[in-house]
C-alpha cells in the first residue's frame, strides 16, 4: 500500500512538473527575476516589488498561461482592473512598467515577438505632492500675504525645506 501511495504521489508530481514547462508565466517570471538578480540589475527590494506586481498579474490571468499567450487586450483589462480598485494612477503606471520590463526581457529571450504592455497608454506625468497641495502661484500669493513672522517661518520651512508641521513646531 505504501508503494502504491508513493507511486501515485510521483505521478502527481510529474503532472505538476509538466504544467510548469518552459514558457509558462510562473517559470519565466522566476527565470527573469533570477537573471536580473545575477546581473545585479535590481536590488532585493526592487526584485520583491517586481515579483509582487508579476504575481498580481498572474492571479488576474487565467491559469498558468504561456507568456506568448498574453494579449494586449488582457493587459488593457488588467490596467482597467487596477484602476477600478482605486489604486493611484502613478502606482498603476509603476506596476505596468515593472510588468513591461518582464515582457521586454521575454522578447529578448525569444519567448514572444512583441511586448503586450507597450500598446497601453500609461500616464507618465504626475503632480508632485507639493503640486497637489498647492500651485507655485498659490504658494507665492500665500507667502506674499502672510503678516506674522512666525507663520512666515513655518510656511518657508514647509515649502522650501520640506519639513512637516511636527518637525517645525
Amino acid at each position: 500500500k505504501d508503494l502504491g501511495t508513493a507511486l501515485e504521489a510521483i505521478e502527481e508530481l510529474k503532472g505538476e512538473v509538466a504544467k510548469l514547462k518552459s514558457g509558462s508565466m510562473k517559470i519565466e517570471v522566476v527565470r527573469f527575476l533570477e537573471t536580473r538578480r545575477r546581473q545585479d540589475r535590481q536590488t532585493p527590494i526592487s526584485g520583491d516589488n517586481s515579483m509582487k506586481c508579476l504575481e498580481a498579474l498572474m492571479d488576474f490571468l487565467p491559469g498558468d498561461i504561456q507568456v506568448g499567450k498574453v494579449t494586449v487586450d488582457q493587459m488593457r483589462r488588467y490596467q482597467r482592473f487596477l484602476e477600478g480598485k482605486g489604486i493611484a494612477a502613478s502606482t498603476v503606471t509603476t506596476y505596468l512598467s515593472r510588468i513591461s520590463g518582464f515582457f521586454s526581457w521575454a522578447v529578448k529571450e525569444g519567448l514572444i515577438r512583441k511586448n503586450p504592455v507597450k500598446e497601453l497608454t500609461l500616464n507618465r506625468r504626475f503632480p508632485t505632492k507639493a503640486e497637489a497641495y498647492c500651485t507655485k502661484e498659490q504658494r507665492d500669493q500665500l507667502l506674499a500675504a502672510v503678516q506674522r513672522q512666525d507663520l512666515a517661518f513655518v510656511l518657508w520651512m514647509g515649502f522650501f525645506a520640506g519639513l512637516r508641521k511636527r518637525a517645525i513646531t
